[in-house]
Protein backbone atom coordinates (compact mmCIF):
# COMPACT_ATOMS: atom_id res chain seq x y z
CA UNK A 1 0.00 0.00 0.00
CA UNK A 2 2.81 2.14 -0.24
CA UNK A 3 4.43 3.89 -3.10
CA UNK A 4 5.66 7.31 -4.62
CA UNK A 5 4.42 8.32 -7.46
CA UNK A 6 4.58 10.17 -10.73
CA UNK A 7 3.05 13.60 -10.13
CA UNK A 8 3.58 16.76 -11.19
CA UNK A 9 2.94 20.44 -10.91
CA UNK A 10 4.97 22.22 -13.32
CA UNK A 11 6.45 19.81 -15.83
CA UNK A 12 9.88 20.09 -17.24
CA UNK A 13 11.98 17.23 -17.96
CA UNK A 14 15.66 17.91 -16.57
CA UNK A 15 14.63 20.69 -13.70
CA UNK A 16 16.26 20.32 -10.96
CA UNK A 17 13.18 22.19 -8.71
CA UNK A 18 10.17 22.74 -9.56
CA UNK A 19 7.04 24.39 -8.35
CA UNK A 20 3.49 23.52 -8.27
CA UNK A 21 1.08 25.51 -9.67
CA UNK A 22 -2.42 25.94 -10.61
CA UNK A 23 -3.78 24.19 -7.70
CA UNK A 24 -2.76 23.24 -4.43
CA UNK A 25 -1.16 20.68 -3.41
CA UNK A 26 -2.71 17.88 -1.72
CA UNK A 27 -0.79 15.86 1.76
CA UNK A 28 -0.22 12.34 1.85
CA UNK A 29 -0.22 9.70 4.80
CA UNK A 30 3.21 10.94 5.27
CA UNK A 31 2.36 14.21 6.05
CA UNK A 32 4.37 15.38 2.82
CA UNK A 33 2.72 17.85 -0.05
CA UNK A 34 2.10 16.06 -3.27
CA UNK A 35 1.54 18.02 -6.33
CA UNK A 36 -1.46 18.02 -8.23
CA UNK A 37 -1.04 16.35 -11.44
CA UNK A 38 -0.34 12.58 -12.06
CA UNK A 39 1.28 11.49 -15.61
CA UNK A 40 0.58 7.77 -16.69
CA UNK A 41 3.15 6.40 -19.33
CA UNK A 42 2.43 3.37 -22.00
CA UNK A 43 3.78 0.02 -21.45
CA UNK A 44 7.26 0.64 -23.37
CA UNK A 45 7.63 4.35 -21.75
CA UNK A 46 12.16 4.34 -22.02
CA UNK A 47 12.66 3.48 -18.25
CA UNK A 48 15.26 6.66 -18.15
CA UNK A 49 12.21 8.79 -18.59
CA UNK A 50 10.02 7.27 -15.81
CA UNK A 51 14.06 7.48 -13.82
CA UNK A 52 13.96 11.64 -14.82
CA UNK A 53 10.66 11.85 -14.12
CA UNK A 54 10.38 10.89 -10.94
CA UNK A 55 13.62 11.94 -9.85
CA UNK A 56 12.86 15.83 -10.68
CA UNK A 57 9.80 15.84 -8.89
CA UNK A 58 10.71 13.69 -5.87
CA UNK A 59 13.77 14.17 -5.41
CA UNK A 60 14.77 10.42 -6.09
CA UNK A 61 12.59 8.92 -3.53
CA UNK A 62 11.02 8.34 -0.69
CA UNK A 63 8.27 6.24 0.53
CA UNK A 64 4.86 7.36 0.43
CA UNK A 65 0.98 5.48 1.28
CA UNK A 66 -0.73 5.23 -1.88
CA UNK A 67 -3.55 7.72 -0.94
CA UNK A 68 -3.95 11.28 -0.78
CA UNK A 69 -6.72 13.70 0.29
CA UNK A 70 -10.45 12.40 -0.75
CA UNK A 71 -12.70 14.55 -2.18
CA UNK A 72 -14.91 16.92 -0.39
CA UNK A 73 -17.17 15.30 2.40
CA UNK A 74 -15.61 12.08 1.49
CA UNK A 75 -13.85 10.22 4.21
CA UNK A 76 -14.69 6.24 4.38
CA UNK A 77 -18.35 7.28 2.64
CA UNK A 78 -18.97 7.86 -0.73
CA UNK A 79 -19.39 11.36 -2.68
CA UNK A 80 -22.04 12.23 -5.54
CA UNK A 81 -19.55 13.12 -8.60
CA UNK A 82 -20.69 14.55 -11.76
CA UNK A 83 -18.48 14.14 -15.04
CA UNK A 84 -18.43 16.24 -17.99
CA UNK A 85 -16.93 16.25 -22.10
CA UNK A 86 -16.01 20.29 -22.86
CA UNK A 87 -16.72 20.75 -26.12
CA UNK A 88 -14.15 20.30 -29.10
CA UNK A 89 -12.63 23.54 -29.70
CA UNK A 90 -11.66 25.08 -26.10
CA UNK A 91 -8.53 25.77 -25.82
CA UNK A 92 -6.48 23.71 -23.15
CA UNK A 93 -3.70 25.59 -21.78
CA UNK A 94 -0.22 23.87 -21.21
CA UNK A 95 0.45 22.94 -17.78
CA UNK A 96 4.08 23.12 -18.07
CA UNK A 97 6.23 21.21 -20.74
CA UNK A 98 6.28 18.79 -21.96
CA UNK A 99 2.86 19.30 -22.14
CA UNK A 100 1.18 21.25 -25.06
CA UNK A 101 -1.67 24.10 -25.22
CA UNK A 102 -4.29 23.45 -28.22
CA UNK A 103 -7.88 22.80 -29.17
CA UNK A 104 -9.63 20.19 -27.15
CA UNK A 105 -10.71 17.47 -30.11
CA UNK A 106 -11.85 14.38 -27.91
CA UNK A 107 -15.08 14.46 -29.06
CA UNK A 108 -14.30 13.90 -32.54
CA UNK A 109 -10.74 12.20 -31.97
CA UNK A 110 -12.73 9.23 -29.71
CA UNK A 111 -15.82 8.97 -32.07
CA UNK A 112 -13.44 8.63 -35.23
CA UNK A 113 -11.49 5.87 -33.27
CA UNK A 114 -14.48 3.94 -31.34
CA UNK A 115 -16.91 4.65 -35.04
CA UNK A 116 -19.51 6.67 -32.82
CA UNK A 117 -20.08 8.78 -29.89
CA UNK A 118 -22.49 5.98 -28.04
CA UNK A 119 -19.20 3.29 -27.82
CA UNK A 120 -16.57 5.25 -26.13
CA UNK A 121 -18.92 6.93 -24.00
CA UNK A 122 -20.47 3.82 -22.89
CA UNK A 123 -16.55 2.59 -21.96
CA UNK A 124 -16.21 5.54 -19.62
CA UNK A 125 -19.63 4.32 -17.96
CA UNK A 126 -18.34 1.01 -17.24
CA UNK A 127 -15.66 2.22 -15.83
CA UNK A 128 -17.15 4.52 -13.42
CA UNK A 129 -20.09 2.07 -12.82
CA UNK A 130 -17.24 -0.67 -11.24
CA UNK A 131 -16.03 2.43 -8.85
CA UNK A 132 -19.46 3.27 -7.79
CA UNK A 133 -19.17 -0.78 -6.90
CA UNK A 134 -15.84 -0.29 -5.30
CA UNK A 135 -16.57 2.96 -3.31
CA UNK A 136 -20.11 3.87 -3.29
CA UNK A 137 -19.62 7.11 -5.12
CA UNK A 138 -22.14 7.98 -7.98
CA UNK A 139 -21.21 9.04 -11.05
CA UNK A 140 -23.64 11.15 -13.41
CA UNK A 141 -22.50 12.21 -16.66
CA UNK A 142 -24.17 15.68 -17.51
CA UNK A 143 -23.75 18.36 -20.31
CA UNK A 144 -20.96 20.98 -20.32
CA UNK A 145 -20.85 24.83 -21.10
CA UNK A 146 -17.35 25.23 -22.07
CA UNK A 147 -15.86 27.46 -18.91
CA UNK A 148 -11.86 27.72 -18.98
CA UNK A 149 -10.05 24.53 -18.72
CA UNK A 150 -8.98 23.34 -15.99
CA UNK A 151 -9.80 24.32 -12.82
CA UNK A 152 -13.36 25.41 -13.43
CA UNK A 153 -15.32 23.86 -10.42
CA UNK A 154 -18.21 21.39 -11.01
CA UNK A 155 -21.58 23.31 -10.90
CA UNK A 156 -24.62 22.89 -12.74
CA UNK A 157 -23.10 23.85 -16.10
CA UNK A 158 -20.47 21.33 -16.03
CA UNK A 159 -18.99 18.28 -14.33
CA UNK A 160 -16.68 18.19 -11.49
CA UNK A 161 -14.40 16.17 -13.61
CA UNK A 162 -14.04 17.43 -17.02
CA UNK A 163 -12.14 15.25 -19.45
CA UNK A 164 -10.56 16.09 -22.35
CA UNK A 165 -8.26 15.61 -25.00
CA UNK A 166 -5.36 17.70 -26.49
CA UNK A 167 -1.27 17.40 -27.17
CA UNK A 168 0.83 16.54 -24.45
CA UNK A 169 4.08 15.16 -25.64
CA UNK A 170 3.37 14.42 -29.04
CA UNK A 171 3.44 10.46 -28.17
CA UNK A 172 7.39 10.73 -28.38
CA UNK A 173 7.56 10.33 -24.67
CA UNK A 174 5.17 7.48 -24.46
CA UNK A 175 3.02 9.65 -21.78
CA UNK A 176 -0.57 8.55 -22.41
CA UNK A 177 -2.69 11.00 -20.18
CA UNK A 178 -2.62 12.82 -16.62
CA UNK A 179 -5.14 13.54 -14.42
CA UNK A 180 -5.56 16.08 -11.03
CA UNK A 181 -5.80 14.78 -8.08
CA UNK A 182 -9.21 15.99 -5.65
CA UNK A 183 -10.77 18.11 -5.58
CA UNK A 184 -10.18 18.76 -9.06
CA UNK A 185 -9.95 15.74 -10.58
CA UNK A 186 -10.02 16.83 -14.55
CA UNK A 187 -8.39 14.35 -16.73
CA UNK A 188 -6.27 15.02 -20.15
CA UNK A 189 -5.74 12.43 -22.89
CA UNK A 190 -3.40 12.46 -25.04
CA UNK A 191 -4.24 12.80 -28.75
CA UNK A 192 -1.11 11.41 -30.02
CA UNK A 193 -2.51 8.16 -29.45
CA UNK A 194 -5.42 6.29 -30.92
CA UNK A 195 -6.97 4.56 -27.61
CA UNK A 196 -8.97 2.10 -30.05
CA UNK A 197 -6.15 0.13 -30.97
CA UNK A 198 -4.56 -0.92 -27.94
CA UNK A 199 -5.68 -4.90 -28.20
CA UNK A 200 -8.66 -4.54 -26.22
CA UNK A 201 -11.25 -2.25 -25.26
CA UNK A 202 -10.54 -3.13 -21.46
CA UNK A 203 -6.94 -1.26 -22.70
CA UNK A 204 -8.84 2.30 -22.99
CA UNK A 205 -11.06 1.12 -19.59
CA UNK A 206 -7.98 0.94 -17.24
CA UNK A 207 -6.33 3.76 -18.67
CA UNK A 208 -9.36 5.81 -17.79
CA UNK A 209 -9.92 3.87 -14.66
CA UNK A 210 -5.89 4.35 -13.54
CA UNK A 211 -6.09 8.20 -14.21
CA UNK A 212 -9.74 8.64 -12.40
CA UNK A 213 -8.07 6.44 -9.51
CA UNK A 214 -5.47 9.55 -9.58
CA UNK A 215 -9.10 11.72 -9.71
CA UNK A 216 -9.95 10.06 -6.53
CA UNK A 217 -6.84 10.72 -4.53
CA UNK A 218 -4.58 7.73 -5.42
CA UNK A 219 -0.99 7.77 -6.24
CA UNK A 220 1.31 5.33 -8.56
CA UNK A 221 1.97 1.69 -6.87
CA UNK A 222 4.79 -0.23 -7.26
CA UNK A 223 5.98 -2.49 -7.87
CA UNK A 224 5.63 -2.59 -11.75
CA UNK A 225 4.51 -6.51 -12.05
CA UNK A 226 1.09 -6.38 -13.72
CA UNK A 227 -0.86 -6.55 -10.34
CA UNK A 228 -1.78 -3.34 -9.64
CA UNK A 229 -4.14 -0.67 -11.83
CA UNK A 230 -2.72 1.91 -10.28
CA UNK A 231 1.15 1.03 -11.44
CA UNK A 232 3.19 3.51 -13.56
CA UNK A 233 2.13 2.20 -17.11
CA UNK A 234 -1.27 0.86 -18.28
CA UNK A 235 -1.72 -2.29 -19.38
CA UNK A 236 -4.92 -4.91 -19.96
CA UNK A 237 -3.75 -8.11 -18.44
CA UNK A 238 -6.68 -7.97 -16.16
CA UNK A 239 -9.91 -5.60 -15.65
CA UNK A 240 -10.07 -2.70 -13.71
CA UNK A 241 -8.99 -2.22 -10.21
CA UNK A 242 -7.28 -5.35 -8.38
CA UNK A 243 -7.21 -5.24 -4.83
CA UNK A 244 -4.30 -2.88 -3.51
CA UNK A 245 -6.68 -0.71 -5.75
CA UNK A 246 -9.37 -1.05 -4.18
CA UNK A 247 -7.99 -1.24 -0.99
CA UNK A 248 -6.68 2.52 -1.26
CA UNK A 249 -9.94 3.36 -2.65
CA UNK A 250 -11.88 2.21 0.18
CA UNK A 251 -9.16 3.83 2.87
CA UNK A 252 -10.60 7.10 1.71
CA UNK A 253 -14.29 6.16 0.78
CA UNK A 254 -15.37 3.11 2.62
CA UNK A 255 -17.46 0.55 0.42
CA UNK A 256 -20.59 1.19 -1.36
CA UNK A 257 -22.75 0.44 1.69
CA UNK A 258 -21.08 3.30 3.97
CA UNK A 259 -21.91 4.92 6.51
CA UNK A 260 -23.39 1.49 8.30
CA UNK A 261 -22.03 1.43 11.62
CA UNK A 262 -25.22 1.65 13.47
CA UNK A 263 -28.49 -0.89 13.55
CA UNK A 264 -30.64 2.31 12.85
CA UNK A 265 -30.68 2.51 8.99
CA UNK A 266 -28.98 -0.47 8.37
CA UNK A 267 -28.93 -1.26 4.92
CA UNK A 268 -31.44 -4.11 3.71
CA UNK A 269 -29.36 -6.91 1.65
CA UNK A 270 -32.34 -9.49 1.14
CA UNK A 271 -32.20 -8.36 -2.91
CA UNK A 272 -28.92 -9.37 -3.10
CA UNK A 273 -29.35 -12.60 -1.50
CA UNK A 274 -30.82 -15.39 -3.51
CA UNK A 275 -33.29 -17.65 -1.89
CA UNK A 276 -31.66 -21.45 -1.38
CA UNK A 277 -28.87 -20.50 -3.13
CA UNK A 278 -25.19 -18.92 -1.99
CA UNK A 279 -24.76 -15.49 -2.57
CA UNK A 280 -21.73 -13.12 -2.41
CA UNK A 281 -21.59 -9.39 -1.37
CA UNK A 282 -18.12 -8.12 -1.72
CA UNK A 283 -16.05 -6.08 -1.99
CA UNK A 284 -17.01 -4.80 1.31
CA UNK A 285 -13.95 -3.60 4.36
CA UNK A 286 -13.28 -2.63 7.46
CA UNK A 287 -11.82 0.37 7.01
CA UNK A 288 -9.70 0.43 10.90
CA UNK A 289 -9.73 -1.64 13.90
CA UNK A 290 -12.64 0.22 14.70
CA UNK A 291 -14.92 0.26 11.97
CA UNK A 292 -17.93 -1.33 12.10
CA UNK A 293 -20.49 -2.71 9.26
CA UNK A 294 -24.02 -3.36 9.81
CA UNK A 295 -26.50 -4.86 7.37
CA UNK A 296 -30.33 -5.80 8.00
CA UNK A 297 -31.68 -8.85 7.12
CA UNK A 298 -35.48 -10.31 7.31
CA UNK A 299 -36.28 -13.76 8.04
CA UNK A 300 -39.71 -15.21 7.28
CA UNK A 301 -41.21 -18.15 9.00
CA UNK A 302 -39.26 -21.54 9.07
CA UNK A 303 -36.31 -19.76 6.93
CA UNK A 304 -32.43 -20.79 7.79
CA UNK A 305 -29.59 -18.03 7.74
CA UNK A 306 -25.83 -19.57 7.11
CA UNK A 307 -23.13 -15.90 7.09
CA UNK A 308 -20.15 -16.49 6.57
CA UNK A 309 -17.25 -13.19 7.00
CA UNK A 310 -14.70 -14.11 4.73
CA UNK A 311 -11.04 -12.06 4.98
CA UNK A 312 -9.90 -11.62 1.62
CA UNK A 313 -6.97 -9.93 -0.46
CA UNK A 314 -4.27 -12.87 0.17
CA UNK A 315 -0.61 -11.16 -0.03
CA UNK A 316 1.19 -9.36 -2.34
CA UNK A 317 4.59 -7.21 -2.73
CA UNK A 318 4.12 -4.00 -2.32
CA UNK A 319 7.33 -1.07 -2.43
CA UNK A 320 7.52 2.92 -3.35
CA UNK A 321 9.12 4.09 -6.48
CA UNK A 322 12.27 4.95 -6.26
CA UNK A 323 13.83 6.40 -9.31
CA UNK A 324 14.48 3.77 -12.34
CA UNK A 325 13.31 1.11 -10.30
CA UNK A 326 11.20 0.22 -7.37
CA UNK A 327 12.21 0.05 -3.91
CA UNK A 328 12.83 -3.31 -2.52
CA UNK A 329 9.40 -4.77 -1.94
CA UNK A 330 7.64 -5.83 1.10
CA UNK A 331 4.82 -7.88 1.35
CA UNK A 332 1.81 -6.51 2.26
CA UNK A 333 -0.34 -9.13 3.90
CA UNK A 334 -3.93 -7.94 2.79
CA UNK A 335 -5.45 -10.61 4.40
CA UNK A 336 -4.16 -10.61 7.79
CA UNK A 337 -5.10 -6.95 8.50
CA UNK A 338 -7.98 -7.36 11.16
CA UNK A 339 -9.24 -10.34 13.14
CA UNK A 340 -13.04 -10.39 12.12
CA UNK A 341 -15.63 -10.66 14.70
CA UNK A 342 -19.33 -11.67 13.22
CA UNK A 343 -22.49 -11.14 15.24
CA UNK A 344 -26.54 -11.92 14.56
CA UNK A 345 -28.72 -9.53 16.31
CA UNK A 346 -31.98 -8.33 16.51
CA UNK A 347 -33.75 -5.06 15.14
CA UNK A 348 -32.77 -2.98 18.31
CA UNK A 349 -29.22 -4.51 18.29
CA UNK A 350 -29.77 -7.28 21.45
CA UNK A 351 -26.81 -9.99 21.00
CA UNK A 352 -27.58 -13.07 19.31
CA UNK A 353 -25.49 -15.83 17.96
CA UNK A 354 -21.75 -14.60 17.43
CA UNK A 355 -18.63 -16.02 16.05
CA UNK A 356 -14.71 -15.11 16.85
CA UNK A 357 -13.29 -17.90 17.19
CA UNK A 358 -11.22 -18.29 14.13
CA UNK A 359 -8.20 -15.97 14.32
CA UNK A 360 -6.34 -13.32 11.85
CA UNK A 361 -6.78 -13.88 8.13
CA UNK A 362 -9.50 -16.83 8.68
CA UNK A 363 -13.19 -16.32 7.90
CA UNK A 364 -16.08 -16.47 10.97
CA UNK A 365 -19.43 -18.94 10.45
CA UNK A 366 -22.83 -18.75 11.91
CA UNK A 367 -24.60 -21.47 10.76
CA UNK A 368 -27.93 -22.42 10.14
CA UNK A 369 -29.77 -19.79 12.45
CA UNK A 370 -33.13 -19.86 13.24
CA UNK A 371 -34.14 -17.16 15.16
CA UNK A 372 -37.71 -16.70 14.37
CA UNK A 373 -39.43 -14.48 11.63
CA UNK A 374 -38.49 -10.75 11.29
CA UNK A 375 -36.08 -8.22 10.80
CA UNK A 376 -32.39 -8.94 12.09
CA UNK A 377 -28.73 -6.99 12.06
CA UNK A 378 -25.43 -8.96 10.54
CA UNK A 379 -22.68 -7.05 12.43
CA UNK A 380 -18.89 -7.45 11.60
CA UNK A 381 -16.41 -6.18 13.50
CA UNK A 382 -12.66 -6.95 14.71
CA UNK A 383 -11.12 -7.59 17.81
CA UNK A 384 -7.73 -7.73 17.20
CA UNK A 385 -5.28 -7.03 14.46
CA UNK A 386 -3.65 -3.57 13.47
CA UNK A 387 -3.91 -2.95 10.14
CA UNK A 388 -5.97 -0.94 8.51
CA UNK A 389 -8.13 -1.88 5.43
CA UNK A 390 -9.55 -5.39 5.99
CA UNK A 391 -11.30 -6.67 2.82
CA UNK A 392 -14.33 -9.11 3.32
CA UNK A 393 -16.96 -11.02 1.56
CA UNK A 394 -20.11 -11.53 3.17
CA UNK A 395 -21.68 -15.15 1.99
CA UNK A 396 -25.40 -15.76 2.59
CA UNK A 397 -27.43 -18.72 2.74
CA UNK A 398 -30.87 -17.94 3.28
CA UNK A 399 -32.79 -21.78 3.58
CA UNK A 400 -36.35 -22.61 3.54
CA UNK A 401 -37.35 -25.60 6.24
CA UNK A 402 -38.35 -27.93 3.00
CA UNK A 403 -35.62 -27.11 0.89
CA UNK A 404 -32.65 -27.89 3.41
CA UNK A 405 -30.12 -29.69 1.28
CA UNK A 406 -30.79 -27.24 -2.21
CA UNK A 407 -27.29 -26.28 -3.08
CA UNK A 408 -27.23 -25.32 -6.53
CA UNK A 409 -29.79 -22.57 -6.38
CA UNK A 410 -32.22 -24.10 -8.82
CA UNK A 411 -35.01 -24.56 -6.55
CA UNK A 412 -34.74 -28.72 -6.80
CA UNK A 413 -33.56 -31.23 -4.83
CA UNK A 414 -31.68 -33.50 -7.34
CA UNK A 415 -28.50 -34.33 -8.71
CA UNK A 416 -26.90 -30.98 -8.49
CA UNK A 417 -27.10 -30.74 -5.47
CA UNK A 418 -25.89 -34.33 -4.88
CA UNK A 419 -22.89 -33.67 -6.61
CA UNK A 420 -21.91 -30.47 -4.65
CA UNK A 421 -22.62 -32.28 -1.38
CA UNK A 422 -19.95 -35.05 -2.50
CA UNK A 423 -17.46 -32.65 -4.26
CA UNK A 424 -17.62 -31.32 -0.83
CA UNK A 425 -17.03 -34.58 1.37
CA UNK A 426 -15.26 -34.41 4.50
CA UNK A 427 -14.79 -30.44 3.99
CA UNK A 428 -15.54 -27.94 7.45
CA UNK A 429 -16.92 -24.77 7.40
CA UNK A 430 -19.00 -24.96 3.94
CA UNK A 431 -22.48 -24.96 3.13
CA UNK A 432 -22.60 -28.49 2.30
CA UNK A 433 -22.64 -29.30 6.15
CA UNK A 434 -26.61 -29.65 6.72
CA UNK A 435 -26.13 -31.07 10.18
CA UNK A 436 -23.87 -28.41 11.40
CA UNK A 437 -21.44 -30.81 13.05
CA UNK A 438 -18.59 -29.25 11.55
CA UNK A 439 -17.85 -32.15 8.56
CA UNK A 440 -19.67 -33.04 5.44
CA UNK A 441 -20.38 -36.54 5.71
CA UNK A 442 -22.86 -39.45 5.92
CA UNK A 443 -25.53 -37.87 8.04
CA UNK A 444 -25.90 -34.57 5.39
CA UNK A 445 -25.86 -36.97 3.01
CA UNK A 446 -28.97 -38.86 4.63
CA UNK A 447 -30.71 -35.44 4.98
CA UNK A 448 -29.75 -34.31 1.27
CA UNK A 449 -31.53 -38.47 0.10
CA UNK A 450 -34.66 -37.82 2.68
CA UNK A 451 -35.36 -34.28 1.06
CA UNK A 452 -35.08 -35.49 -2.45
CA UNK A 453 -37.64 -34.13 -5.43
CA UNK A 454 -38.30 -30.86 -2.57
CA UNK A 455 -39.25 -28.13 -4.68
CA UNK A 456 -38.88 -30.14 -8.00
CA UNK A 457 -42.68 -29.68 -8.82
CA UNK A 458 -44.63 -32.59 -10.13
Amino acid sequence: MKSAALILGTIAVGASSLATVGVDARTDRGGEMLPPIAFCFTPDAPPELVAQFNTDFYGGGGERFQVGSPWPNGGFQGVDLTYSFPPDGLFLPAQGSPDMSGPNVLNAALTAQFGDEATWKDLFRQVFDRWEEITGNTYTEVSDDGASWPNSSGNSNRGDIRIVMGGIDGGGAGILAYNFFPSNGDMKLDSAHNFSTGGTERYFRNLIAHEHGHGLGLAHSCPQNSTKLMEPSINASFDGPQIDDIRGAQVLYGDRFEPNTGVSGAPNINGLVVANQASFIEPLTLHNSGDTDTFAVTLEEGERLTIVARPLGGSYASAPQVGINCGTPEVDMAQEELDLRLELLTSGGSPGEEASENGIGLEETIMAAEPGPGSYRIRVTSEGGSGVVQLYELEILLENDGLLGELNGDGCIGSGDLSILIGSWGASGVLADLDDDGTVGSFDLAILLGNWGAGCGG
